[in-house]
């Protein structure tokens, strides 16, 4: 014998428990509601209402329990039998007392044709035929008149006709329960979390949904809100595309029965439910695996241009270390062999004072090189401390360029000072020159030998400083890049240094609660403006 296929839930109690509870009140109702019919159109008749309204509470004590008892949920036929047969023994009681009265005949007929209609399973339906027929034997054989009437024929006649009825009702019944399940085992096997929604109230779920959401039984999500299943920024997303009633595919972050999250695509869309109503049906897919995976891509990718960085910072690195240390290793060399050779010009004044000059020079830009390395330390470490105070920013922009005058000369550049008077500014004096000195290195570097202009103007709480060059420009694709480390707006080969300056310059502006921005186009020269609080 083929086993039955087996569901995660009772299919049979779902469906018919919800259908017996009604009869049950129904019949219940009606049944009661014949006392007062009787007594109406059959003045004098025996129609006791306790008797009756006993009948009665056996329908809707078993209707009772079913809320309460397990039990009668799982045996409902049995207990429904019970109720309706309790109902069809106390109305052949009424109408054996009412000495077989002819309109308790009809009665009778009705009774019995109402209660066999009710009938769910050919099981049910045979044992009542075998109890209303006996009922109906044992009511001929107490009232020998019955026997020549045909009341035993017209019972047995209502329970054939009944009995058939009722087969080809079956059939059609496991036609569309076989249906039923066939569309729940498919909306069950699919990988997808499923349910269907009115308003906010979960209507139905598959097993896929209650499984990703942590739950044992669907019916512990039936009836919840969806937006209790998300974050409240989620559910705000969601709430948003219900009330217009658009199909949609987002993302969103799920809640878990035991309130752990996760990550979900969600795709929704309208779906017709009974009377006209519109409901939406949801598809819920846990990406949480996919946004590990792309999360694991974009590190791997990160740590290959920090890997590519890096690379090309050690390249930069070393070159621009290494040319200060051999000019000095070269003066070095060429003053050790004019010693060794008794050269007495190795010990002139010119002399000395040429070697030591360019020794320093090459010191100060190699103790330049360490600096700005040791400051791109203290920033991603987040210790850059700024030791603020009021300061003159007219001295502050004249000191810069005395500190670059060597470097202002030898490049040739004119500079252009446009200076408001007494301009102060609450900053780090020592940061706050590192940046000009930054800007104006750049400037000369990439002006072309062009005069730079540099702007000091104080509006309102506001003081801007400009650094204007008149060289190659820069094109605006590269504008947002040369502010990352170790990036410059042309290659290693043509220009020295680490590429951290304008780096650490943003750094230095924002922790003052500024900001640095550049205006550039290629040939046009660049203009750096530098926009800080005055307090």
């Amino acid at each position: 014998m083929k086993k039955k296929a087996e569901l995660p839930y009772n299919f049979e109690e779902e469906t018919s428990l919800p259908y017996y509870r009604i009869v049950l009140v129904v019949v219940g109702a009606f049944y009661l509601s014949w006392w007062f019919a009787v007594e109406a159109l059959l003045p004098g008749s025996f129609n006791p209402f306790l008797s009756r309204f006993a009948a009665v509470l056996c329908l809707w004590g078993v209707y009772i329990a079913t809320f309460f008892s397990a039990s009668v949920r799982k045996h409902i036929e049995w207990w429904f039998s019970f109720g309706t047969w309790a109902a069809t023994f106390h109305f052949y009681y009424l109408f054996y007392n009412n000495r077989l009265d002819i309109a308790w005949v009809w009665g009778c007929y009705m009774a019995v044709i109402a209660v066999a209609a009710l009938m769910q399973t050919m099981r049910s339906m045979v044992s009542y035929v075998i109890f209303v027929v006996a009922l109906s034997v044992g009511l001929n054989y107490l009232s020998p008149n019955l026997s020549s009437t045909l009341f035993l024929p017209g019972i047995l006649t209502i329970v054939g006709i009944a009995f058939a009825g009722l087969r080809s009702r079956l059939k059609l019944i496991s036609q569309v329960r076989e249906n039923a399940l066939q569309v729940r085992r498919l909306l069950d096997a699919t990988f997808e979390g499923m349910c269907l929604h009115d308003g906010e109230v979960i209507l139905d779920a598959n097993e896929s949904m209650v499984r990703m959401f942590g739950y044992n039984h669907r019916h512990e999500i039936i009836g919840q809100s969806i937006f209790a299943l998300c974050t409240v920024e989620s559910a705000r997303i969601g709430a948003a595309n219900i009330a217009r009633q658009v199909e949609s595919s987002y993302e969103a972050t799920a809640i878990r029965k035991d309130g752990t999250h996760f990550h979900m695509e969600i795709r929704a869309k309208m779906y017709a439910l009974k009377d006209g109503l519109q409901g939406r049906v949801v598809a819920f897919q846990d990406i949480t695996e996919r946004k590990k995976n792309e999360q694991t891509k974009i590190l791997f990718e990160a740590s290959q241009e920090a890997l590519r960085i890096r690379n090309e910072f050690i390249s930069i690195a070393s070159h621009e270390l290494k040319t200060p240390l051999t000019s000095i290793k070269l003066q070095t060399q060429m003053t050790q062999m004019s010693v060794d050779r008794n050269d007495p010009l190795a010990y002139s004044p010119e002399r000395m004072k040429k070697f030591v000059s360019q020794v320093d020079r090459q010191a100060n830009r190699l103790n330049t090189l360490i600096e700005d390395m040791l400051d791109v330390s203290r920033i991603s470490l987040g210790k850059l401390a700024l030791e603020k105070e009021p300061t003159s920013m007219n001295s502050l922009i004249q000191d810069s360029l005395e500190a670059l005058a060597d470097h202002i000369k030898q490049s040739g550049n004119e500079i252009i000072l446009k200076l408001d008077t007494d301009v102060v500014a609450h900053v780090d004096r020592f940061r706050m020159e590192q940046v000009i000195i930054n800007l104006l290195t750049n400037a000369t570097k990439y002006g072309e030998g062009k005069p730079v202009t540099i702007n000091l103007t104080k509006h309102g709480s506001e003081v801007s400083i400009s650094v204007r060059d008149q060289g190659m420009g820069i094109a605006k694709e590269h504008q947002e890049r040369i502010f990352a480390r170790f990036e410059r707006a042309v290659t290693a080969k043509n220009i020295s240094g680490l590429g951290l300056g304008l780096y650490i310059s943003q750094q230095i502006v924002q922790a003052h609660r500024g900001n640095i921005i550049v205006q550039s186009a290629p040939n046009e020269g660049a203009c750096f403006i530098v926009n800080l609080p005055a307090e």
